[in-house]
């Protein structure tokens, strides 16, 4: 039977895992929001230490698509708190309907 590949030694640390560090480590940062998520997640790994690799890799995605989306001016957090996610401010400082497809 073929050895499991998670049982041996950790590599050594690559560029790009010290990148990811620092992503994360600004997530923490990023608002009330972030921070909860991050304590859920340690506190899930705690309870389950084996779903480290996925929690990790699914809170790396998630800093991901926010930095594309506030690099990209596409994070307007709120936008959560309005009363339809479809009113929108066309730049004058009125609000327009967006047409939604199928709707």
């Amino acid at each position: 039977m073929a050895a499991d590949r998670r049982s041996e030694t950790p590599h050594e640390p690559r560029p790009v895992d010290a990148d990811v560090a620092v992503i994360l480590k600004k997530l923490t940062r990023k608002g009330p929001g972030e921070r909860k998520l991050w304590s859920e997640a340690l506190a899930a790994i705690q309870a389950k230490p084996d779903t480290k690799s996925m929690v990790m890799a699914a809170l790396t995605n998630y800093s991901q698509i926010r930095c594309m989306y506030e690099v990209g001016n596409f994070w307007y957090p709120g936008w959560a708190e309005r009363d339809t996610p479809f009113d929108i401010a066309d730049g004058s400082g009125s609000a327009e309907r967006v047409a939604v497809a199928g709707a």
